[in-house]
């Protein structure tokens, strides 16, 4: 245990026998400050409000040899950050609420210098120290909202939008969307059943055309095209069944025109 060797004539500075030097206010005559400055041997240093009875730091700063920084109110039981800033030696900023056991965010923001991510907000897991329920902005203009796997950070349930090109809403893994709606800026608008393992290529589901032509049934998942299911055009012909997975034609099924005169059609039947 590090014990005091000297101390100036004030009695406002005090070194000790670790290489600590404590500089500032005293309760009463012991080693413990109210307020001040302490410099560690291992060039940490922290300052501003002390507890007074402990030799934890309650509000103030504290700066680590390697350039972290650690801003704002701290636990009078553990010592750790619980309110504040942490400003990481590469950059990265996190504010808000810590856990004041493992000192990990819990609530707040984090800021990164470069990279895919640039700002997470929300709540944290406090042992992974991924992003749980929030916002996420990536550097290229990704918003997501939502709930994130705790391990991975990827969003799980909630949107994915881009400004003026998609938007995303439904279920998610590995940040692709399997279950929900995409919008899109020309007007297509798709909801149903996405592929995983291609992203955002519906399977399953829907597809409304700008003009208004709707599609519904199973979509092929290399050209996106209806190949089971039934296709409404704008002019009120309906037709439904199976569809040529490269021409998009009807090859068996019915076709219901305007004007309710039905046809059925059977290419399979013909070429036999």
């Amino acid at each position: 245990m590090a014990y005091c060797i000297g101390w100036d004539e004030t009695k406002t500075k005090r070194t000790f026998s670790d290489g600590t030097i404590k500089e500032g206010t005293f309760y009463k005559n012991t080693p413990w400050l109210i307020e001040g400055k302490v410099t560690y041997s291992n060039g940490t240093i922290t300052e501003g409000t002390f507890d007074g009875k402990t030799p934890w730091l309650i509000e103030g700063k504290v700066t680590y040899s390697d350039g972290e920084v650690h801003e704002g109110r701290f636990s009078r039981l553990t010592g750790n950050l619980i309110e504040g800033k942490v400003i990481l030696a590469d950059g990265e900023v996190l504010e808000g609420m810590f856990d004041k056991c493992v000192g990990g965010i819990i609530e707040g923001k984090k800021t990164y210098p470069d990279g895919h991510i640039e700002i997470e907000e929300g709540a944290f897991d406090k042992d992974t120290g991924e992003l749980i329920e929030g916002k996420k902005t990536t550097s290229i203009g990704i918003i997501q909202e939502g709930i994130f796997n705790k391990d991975t950070g990827n969003l799980i349930e909630g949107k994915s939008y881009f400004p003026q090109l998609f938007f995303y809403e439904g279920r998610f893994e590995d940040n692709q969307l399997i279950e929900g709606k995409a919008t899109y800026p020309d007007g297509l608008f798709e909801e149903g059943t996405f592929d995983k393992d291609t992203p955002f290529c519906l399977i399953k589901g829907k597809k409304t055309y700008p003009d208004g032509q709707i599609e519904e049934g199973i979509f092929d998942t290399h050209r996106q095209r209806l190949i089971e299911g039934k296709a409404t055009y704008p002019d009120g012909l309906i037709e439904e069944g199976t569809f040529d997975e490269y021409t998009e034609i009807l090859i068996e099924g019915k076709v219901t025109y305007s004007d309710g005169t039905i046809e059925f059609v059977n290419d399979y039947a013909e070429a036999a």
